[in-house]
């Protein structure tokens, strides 16, 4: 369900991008969390959380977005590729090595679909 008008949700959304861009990862995540919080329905929000929570260093939060868009369903290879760099942040290795070879599973099955469409 979503709370906020088309306009307002772009424009945080443009917002969190602008302070990315600009080597303001804190600002971005807190802006994207907003998103996250006000609309917790929309799994692109989680996804805008992952990437501004990796950038500013904080793995721990980028794990719990990564496990809402599991729980909705949105695994694909780059969230094997975010999950492996947020467990390799903390530490931990083997399960980092698990994601990375999913991510790895993903990009080979998505080159063979493309050779048999060929």
């Amino acid at each position: 369900m979503n709370v906020l008008p088309d306009i307002e949700r772009d424009a945080l959304a443009l917002l969190g991008t602008f302070y990315l861009q600009q080597g303001q990862p804190e600002r971005a995540l807190t802006v994207f969390s907003g998103l996250e919080v006000l609309e917790p329905a929309v799994l692109p929000h989680a996804r805008l959380v992952v990437v501004a929570a990796l950038a500013a260093g904080r793995p721990e939060r980028a794990l719990i977005a990564l496990d809402r868009l599991a729980l909705g369903g949105q695994i694909d290879g780059v969230f094997h590729l975010a999950r492996a760099e947020a467990l390799a942040a903390l530490g931990r290795g083997a399960e980092a090595a698990t994601a990375m070879k999913a991510w790895i599973a993903s990009r080979d099955e998505g080159a063979s679909r493309l050779e048999r469409a060929a």
